[in-house]
C-alpha cells in the first residue's frame, strides 16, 4: 500500500517568537548569546509540538553547522533585521 507523506505547515507569528525570546531572556536575566537563544527556542518549538500538539510561533526547523534552529527566528536575528517594532522594545 502506499502511503503518502503529508508536511504540516504551520503560519509563523512573530510576535510569539518574540514573546518567547523574551521569556527566555528574562529568566537568564536579561542577556543571553545569541546562538544559545535560538537552540532554546528551537527546543521549546519542538517540546510544544511535542506535548500540545501545537507550535509557539509555527516557524520551520533548519539544519545548521552546530545543530538545528528556526528558520525564521534565524533570519530575523543575523540576516534580515526585524519586520515588526517588537523585537526592537
Amino acid at each position: 500500500m502506499f502511503m503518502s507523506q503529508h508536511t504540516i505547515k504551520f503560519e509563523f507569528n512573530e510576535r510569539k517568537a518574540t514573546q518567547a525570546a523574551a521569556h527566555l531572556l528574562s529568566l537568564a536575566g536579561g542577556s543571553m548569546n545569541y546562538l544559545r537563544l535560538l537552540k532554546l527556542l528551537y527546543l521549546a518549538e519542538r517540546e510544544s509540538l511535542r506535548r500540545y500538539h501545537r507550535p509557539i510561533c509555527g516557524d520551520d526547523y533548519v539544519a545548521m553547522k552546530k545543530g538545528s534552529v528556526l528558520s525564521i527566528v534565524y533570519n530575523l536575528i543575523k540576516e534580515e533585521g526585524p519586520s515588526e517594532d517588537f523585537w526592537l522594545t
